[in-house]
C-alpha cells in the first residue's frame, strides 16, 4: 500500500469524525482516508497512483465540486456552517467564481 501523509488535521478543523469515511480527490481521483484523522496530519491511499510519480506540485482537494460542503456534512451528521467556520488559516484557499 502506498499511502501519502497530508498536513492537515483537527488542529486545522479537519473534523476527527471523517477517519476512514471521506474520500478526497487526487488528479480528478478518489482517494480514501486510512486511519484516524490526526492533530496535523491525515494519511491517504495513494496505490493507484504507485506507477506515477508524485510531484511536490501535486495536491490533494479537500472540498470541491464533488465533495462539496452539503455532502462532507452529511458523512458527519452536521451542517454545512460547522464545516466551514471550523477551518483554520493555515490552508491555500483558491474561490472559483
Amino acid at each position: 500500500m502506498l499511502i501519502a501523509t497530508i498536513p492537515i488535521g483537527y488542529a486545522d478543523g479537519f473534523n476527527r469524525l471523517f477517519s476512514n469515511k471521506l474520500e478526497l480527490y487526487f488528479r480528478n481521483s478518489k482517494v480514501k482516508i486510512v486511519g484516524r484523522v490526526s492533530m496535523d496530519l491525515i494519511t491517504v491511499d495513494l496505490t493507484k497512483f504507485a506507477k506515477i510519480k508524485v510531484s511536490k506540485k501535486d495536491y490533494i482537494e479537500l472540498i470541491n465540486a464533488k465533495n462539496n460542503i452539503d455532502y462532507m456534512s452529511k458523512i458527519i451528521n452536521t451542517i454545512p456552517y460547522e464545516i466551514l467556520t471550523s477551518l483554520g488559516k493555515r490552508y491555500q484557499r483558491r474561490y472559483i467564481q
